[in-house]
């Protein structure tokens, strides 16, 4: 049973289908970034052990083929076992051995610039003195008090974790007053005249004269989702007003207990 086991992850044959399926993953998610854009393409297919795929609108999907993670650590265990059990120190094999080595340094370097690194932008604008980095992609929400003269403090909420609350109420807690999330859009475009197909947002407190129209996930480089919420701040019981907050929207100011705080999204 152990020399099957060892046979089949030594065997070239296993190199052989681990190197066409990785061609195939190339290949296929290479096609579908058409649609899909690079980043989603990267998560779908590269940066996990199945593809899935379902019916639009469905709730359910089925694994079609392996993904990167799972055809990496195969190759992996192939290139690792080959090594050990054919490892015989002589200087016609050197660069083989040597060829080996590098495959298996290629593939761990992969796994782990995919599991630790971070990429992210610094964005300063003229005048400005900026401290740190912000994700290309990802959005979150800010509730700031600026009641200190001296510094603000943050509350920053992530964007998974508001889509999480979505129809839903965010517990006081370490926030100062409780938040209803009325709506969430991962996507949205915003204008500010009724037009075809856009729907009005009811929001009582700051932009309420604005259309919105939810879109599809961006896959262009070059551009950004517009990440979206309508947000209920609450004293008690006691609703404080209704804010709609988007990326491409400035902070807007209230008063609660006698501090000036601002919600807003931002990247």
């Amino acid at each position: 049973m152990l020399d099957n086991i060892v046979k089949f992850f030594t065997s070239l044959r296993l190199t052989v289908t681990c190197l066409t399926l990785f061609m195939l993953i190339v290949f296929v998610g290479t096609i579908a970034q058409v649609d899909q854009g690079l980043y989603i393409v990267q998560e779908r297919y590269f940066k996990s052990v199945f593809v899935y795929w379902g019916p639009e609108n469905a709730d359910w999907q089925i694994p079609v083929m392996p993904g990167g993670y799972l055809v990496g650590t195969f190759l992996l265990l192939n290139l690792v076992g080959a090594y050990i059990a054919r490892f015989k120190l002589t200087r016609k094999k050197l660069g083989i051995y040597i060829s080996h080595a590098g495959l298996i340094l290629l593939i761990l370097g992969q796994l782990f610039t995919d599991l630790l690194s971070r990429e992210s932008a610094m964005e300063i604008k003229e005048g400005e003195t900026v401290s740190h980095s912000s994700d290309f992609r990802l959005n979150e929400l800010a509730l700031i008090d600026h009641s200190n003269t001296e510094e603000d403090k943050v509350y920053a909420l992530s964007e998974s974790f508001l889509q999480s609350k979505s129809g839903a109420t965010i517990p006081s807690g370490p926030l100062p007053f409780k938040i209803n999330v009325k709506d969430y859009w991962p996507n949205v475009n915003l204008v500010g005249k009724e037009k075809e197909g856009y729907t009005r947002i009811e929001a009582n407190s700051g932009f309420n004269n604005v259309f919105l129209k939810a879109m599809p996930p961006e896959t262009a480089m070059d551009k950004r989702d517009v990440g979206a919420a309508v947000l209920e701040i609450m004293d008690g019981d006691t609703t404080l007003g209704e804010w709609l907050v988007a990326t491409v929207l400035d902070p807007q100011k209230f008063n609660y207990q006698g501090k000036e705080f601002s919600v807003g999204m931002r990247a």
